[in-house]
């Protein structure tokens, strides 16, 4: 009988190796951000967030409506009425979201954006930012100021800041925070808000900042500077030097061998989960990294970004799914793009793809 139960355990783990091994994803050779696609109309696009699986995402618009898609950016839902919309962010499901009107109040939505109701009351908001669980809700006010929640937005609680804030981002417990000043000052905070540190001072042309998940790799820009790195929560901080050109670029031979570019410049960025898959966007240019920053690749100009049918047009905020290859983008007096992992042909250049 005890021989019968270990043949029958031996040949269930069999199964159970088969199984796992016919569900193995294929490997292909794959670059991210190669292929774009638009959405929706033209709008004053501001902000955007995805959840982690990069299924659920939403974006926000100037004197517009926010917007939801639930199917990675094929159907789009308009939501809420029109208003300043400045920032959005959102809980790792999807589920819970958190949006600012500049001049105007704090929105919350526990329900992927189908309903919004207002969370705190007026103010000059200028970023938002979500813990992983959407409980832990942080905003940044235009004049100074940090207002937190631990509750999902039900209670609120005012901190004063060493500066005014301009952008802020947070690790998927919430507990530590990163946050841009207005002219150029980085902070960062391991209590969720409650004090903050003075790290390094870098060019005040950005307003954006990004975070892994566990807060220990920071991203920021300098505007039209260098994009700088920290790899130990803030810590130290340290200017990204080498580009090297992607297969993203239109010549034929592009890829096929590592070249010296000037410092790769960014002011939208988004990044992995792990901290180890970056993107940077300068005006229409796009860079990617998967070394978190070490060195970075080139995908030339993205045509679509600078359609002649927009003014002025501007990437103005990005965001990734939490391994780092599903893109959303959102351009200034353009559409919402999105961008999925494309598959190359093995007779393709493959030694500067982004895999």
């Amino acid at each position: 009988m005890k021989r019968n139960s270990a043949a029958q355990v031996l040949l269930l783990a069999f199964i159970i190796l088969q199984g796992c091994q016919s569900f193995r994803p294929p490997k292909h050779p794959y670059e991210i951000g190669a292929v774009w696609t638009p959405h929706g109309t033209n709008a004053h696009w501001m902000s955007a967030a995805s959840s982690s699986d990069g299924e659920k995402l939403v974006a926000a618009a100037y004197d517009g409506q926010i917007h939801t898609s639930a199917d990675g950016g094929n159907t789009w839902i308009p939501r809420e009425t029109n208003r300043k919309w400045c920032s959005v962010a959102s809980s790792s499901d999807g589920r819970k979201l958190i949006a600012a009107v500049i001049e105007g109040p704090i929105f919350i939505s526990n329900d992927f954006g189908a309903t919004w109701i207002p969370s705190r009351s007026n103010g000059i908001w200028r970023a938002v930012a979500s813990s992983s669980d959407g409980k832990k809700l942080f905003a940044v006010e235009n004049r100074g100021g940090l207002c937190t929640s631990r509750d999902s937005g039900k209670t609120w609680t005012q901190h004063k800041t060493p500066e005014a804030f301009r952008c802020i981002a947070t690790s998927a417990d919430g507990c530590k925070l990163v946050a841009r000043s207005s002219i150029g000052g980085i902070y960062t905070s391991t209590n969720s808000g409650e004090t903050w540190t003075h790290r390094v001072k870098v060019w005040s042309g950005s307003s954006t900042i990004a975070s892994s998940a566990d807060g220990k790799t920071l991203i920021a820009g300098a505007g039209p500077g260098p994009i700088n790195i920290s790899t130990n929560s803030g810590e130290t901080w340290a200017e990204c030097k080498t580009v090297r050109i992607g297969h993203g670029v239109a010549s034929s031979t592009a890829g096929m061998h590592l070249t010296s570019l000037p410092t790769p410049y960014g002011d939208v960025f988004a990044m992995s989960a792990d901290g180890s898959r970056l993107v940077a966007v300068y005006g229409p240019q796009l860079f990617t990294s998967t070394d978190s920053g070490n060195t970075w690749t080139s995908h030339g100009m993205i045509p679509d970004w600078t359609s002649p049918e927009t003014r002025n047009p501007k990437p103005t905020f990005a965001a990734c799914s939490a391994d780092g290859t599903k893109l959303i983008v959102v351009v200034r007096y353009g559409k919402i793009y999105t961008s999925v992992p494309t598959i190359i042909p093995v007779d393709q250049p493959q030694d500067a793809i982004w895999k």
